[in-house]
Protein backbone atom coordinates (compact mmCIF):
# COMPACT_ATOMS: atom_id res chain seq x y z
CA UNK A 1 0.00 0.00 0.00
CA UNK A 2 0.93 3.49 -0.89
CA UNK A 3 0.67 6.65 1.00
CA UNK A 4 0.98 8.82 -2.06
CA UNK A 5 -2.43 10.77 -2.92
CA UNK A 6 -3.58 10.27 -6.30
CA UNK A 7 -2.63 14.42 -6.71
CA UNK A 8 0.13 15.39 -9.32
CA UNK A 9 3.00 17.45 -8.10
CA UNK A 10 1.39 20.71 -8.35
CA UNK A 11 -0.31 19.57 -4.70
CA UNK A 12 1.81 19.39 -1.70
CA UNK A 13 0.85 17.75 1.64
CA UNK A 14 -0.25 20.28 4.04
CA UNK A 15 -1.35 18.40 7.24
CA UNK A 16 -2.64 15.16 8.32
CA UNK A 17 -1.63 11.87 9.25
CA UNK A 18 1.16 10.06 7.45
CA UNK A 19 -1.44 7.04 6.85
CA UNK A 20 -4.24 9.48 5.91
CA UNK A 21 -6.35 7.10 4.94
CA UNK A 22 -7.24 5.62 7.95
CA UNK A 23 -6.84 9.07 9.38
CA UNK A 24 -7.15 11.96 7.78
CA UNK A 25 -4.92 14.42 5.26
CA UNK A 26 -5.12 17.81 3.20
CA UNK A 27 -3.22 18.85 0.30
CA UNK A 28 -2.74 22.07 -0.65
CA UNK A 29 -1.98 24.19 -4.01
CA UNK A 30 -0.86 27.42 -4.36
CA UNK A 31 -3.18 29.34 -7.66
CA UNK A 32 -1.25 32.82 -7.48
CA UNK A 33 0.72 33.41 -4.18
CA UNK A 34 -3.09 34.91 -2.68
CA UNK A 35 -5.28 32.05 -3.43
CA UNK A 36 -4.87 28.58 -2.41
CA UNK A 37 -7.27 25.51 -2.79
CA UNK A 38 -7.08 22.64 -0.06
CA UNK A 39 -8.15 19.15 -0.72
CA UNK A 40 -9.11 16.90 2.59
CA UNK A 41 -10.02 13.75 2.84
CA UNK A 42 -11.26 12.68 6.38
CA UNK A 43 -11.98 9.38 7.50
CA UNK A 44 -15.55 9.66 9.10
CA UNK A 45 -15.12 5.65 10.80
CA UNK A 46 -12.86 7.05 12.11
CA UNK A 47 -13.65 11.03 12.84
CA UNK A 48 -17.43 9.59 13.95
CA UNK A 49 -18.28 6.09 13.98
CA UNK A 50 -17.40 2.90 12.29
CA UNK A 51 -21.24 2.09 11.59
CA UNK A 52 -21.53 5.91 9.56
CA UNK A 53 -22.66 4.58 5.65
CA UNK A 54 -19.46 5.84 4.23
CA UNK A 55 -15.95 5.58 4.89
CA UNK A 56 -14.78 9.00 3.42
CA UNK A 57 -15.45 12.68 3.65
CA UNK A 58 -13.70 14.82 0.81
CA UNK A 59 -13.61 18.27 1.04
CA UNK A 60 -12.76 21.19 -1.11
CA UNK A 61 -11.73 24.26 0.47
CA UNK A 62 -10.92 27.80 -1.50
CA UNK A 63 -9.21 30.58 0.41
CA UNK A 64 -7.84 34.06 -0.86
CA UNK A 65 -5.61 35.92 1.53
CA UNK A 66 -6.63 39.03 0.49
CA UNK A 67 -10.05 39.01 1.10
CA UNK A 68 -10.23 37.14 4.33
CA UNK A 69 -10.94 39.74 7.49
CA UNK A 70 -7.85 40.49 9.74
CA UNK A 71 -9.86 39.49 12.77
CA UNK A 72 -10.95 36.55 11.22
CA UNK A 73 -7.03 35.43 10.17
CA UNK A 74 -5.67 36.67 13.64
CA UNK A 75 -8.31 34.45 15.41
CA UNK A 76 -7.75 31.31 12.78
CA UNK A 77 -3.78 32.01 13.54
CA UNK A 78 -4.44 32.10 17.67
CA UNK A 79 -6.99 29.20 17.85
CA UNK A 80 -4.05 27.49 15.75
CA UNK A 81 -1.33 28.39 18.15
CA UNK A 82 0.47 30.04 15.04
CA UNK A 83 0.55 33.81 16.68
CA UNK A 84 4.15 32.80 18.94
CA UNK A 85 5.83 31.67 15.25
CA UNK A 86 8.66 33.52 14.01
CA UNK A 87 7.52 33.11 10.32
CA UNK A 88 3.86 32.84 9.34
CA UNK A 89 3.85 31.47 6.28
CA UNK A 90 1.20 31.24 3.74
CA UNK A 91 0.14 27.92 3.90
CA UNK A 92 0.15 28.19 7.81
CA UNK A 93 -2.65 30.75 7.16
CA UNK A 94 -4.67 28.94 5.06
CA UNK A 95 -3.98 25.47 7.13
CA UNK A 96 -5.50 27.92 10.04
CA UNK A 97 -8.17 29.03 8.47
CA UNK A 98 -9.44 25.91 6.54
CA UNK A 99 -9.09 24.49 10.72
CA UNK A 100 -11.23 27.25 11.68
CA UNK A 101 -14.05 26.96 9.05
CA UNK A 102 -16.07 28.17 6.38
CA UNK A 103 -13.82 27.77 3.46
CA UNK A 104 -15.51 24.49 2.19
CA UNK A 105 -16.61 24.94 -1.45
CA UNK A 106 -18.05 21.18 -2.04
CA UNK A 107 -17.49 17.55 -0.47
CA UNK A 108 -18.68 14.48 -1.14
CA UNK A 109 -19.19 11.21 0.77
CA UNK A 110 -18.16 7.71 -0.89
CA UNK A 111 -16.43 4.72 0.27
CA UNK A 112 -13.59 4.75 -2.30
CA UNK A 113 -11.35 7.10 -1.82
CA UNK A 114 -9.34 7.07 -5.00
CA UNK A 115 -12.86 8.23 -6.68
CA UNK A 116 -13.84 11.01 -4.33
CA UNK A 117 -10.02 12.52 -5.79
CA UNK A 118 -10.78 12.08 -8.78
CA UNK A 119 -14.67 13.95 -8.24
CA UNK A 120 -12.97 16.77 -6.31
CA UNK A 121 -10.43 17.06 -8.95
CA UNK A 122 -13.01 17.51 -11.42
CA UNK A 123 -14.87 20.28 -9.42
CA UNK A 124 -11.82 22.33 -9.31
Amino acid sequence: MTNKAPLNSQWTFLTGDLNWMDYNGQWIKNIDNDTYIVIELINLHDAMDHNHPNKYLMEIHEVTLSEVDQKTLHSALKHYCYLDEPTITNEMKVEALVSYGGYSTWNEEGNNYQKLFKEALNQI
